[in-house]
């Protein structure tokens, strides 16, 4: 078990809220990849539509077994109070990079209006007990941020030309 359960619930359930609401607004359509610096990796963005939160889950379990090349294990699943948000813990043995035991935890979200998300946070089983929260911290700082700017496109003259009399 992973220590600070208790907190790491509480933590867990804000950054579960905040999936609901940051996707849409940001309108990405790629999953993103952070090498956390702590050590672990992140992997977030919306996902196919699903009819479900179990579904998506389902989903992104399977994705999991693509990549590793086997089965996770999955243990302990939490949900948050709307049923909108599930997330489990899950162990697997990367049969694609010299057979490395890997420990995860994947979140996914399905709100009632908005697309679908999730998120995969991974690191060596030994190191993963220290990484998690260092890794769920900077996932709510990435879901929780405003969407890129982008600057204003300046107006074009009649021939695309800037009009020289204008500031």
């Amino acid at each position: 078990m992973i220590p600070g359960t208790a907190s790491l619930l509480a933590f867990l359930c804000m950054v579960l809220a905040g999936m609901a609401t940051v996707f849409p607004a940001h309108g990405e359509d790629a999953m993103k990849t952070i090498n956390n610096a702590q050590g672990g990796q992140i992997l977030y963005g919306p996902i196919d539509p699903q009819p479900s939160v179990q579904a998506a889950m389902g989903a992104m379990l399977r994705q999991i077994h693509a990549h590793y090349g086997e089965r996770p294990q999955v243990g302990r699943f939490f949900e948050d109070h709307s049923g909108q948000a599930l997330a489990a813990f899950f162990n697997v043995t990367d049969h694609k990079t010299r057979g490395r035991h890997m420990s995860g935890m994947v979140i996914v979200t399905v709100p009632p209006a908005g697309p679908p998300s999730a998120a995969v946070l991974t690191d060596d089983a030994q190191r993963f007990p220290q990484t998690l929260n260092p890794m769920l911290q900077r996932l709510s700082a990435e879901w929780n941020s405003p969407p890129p700017r982008h600057p204003r496109p300046r107006r074009a003259g009649r021939w695309g030309r800037r009009n020289p009399s204008r500031k």
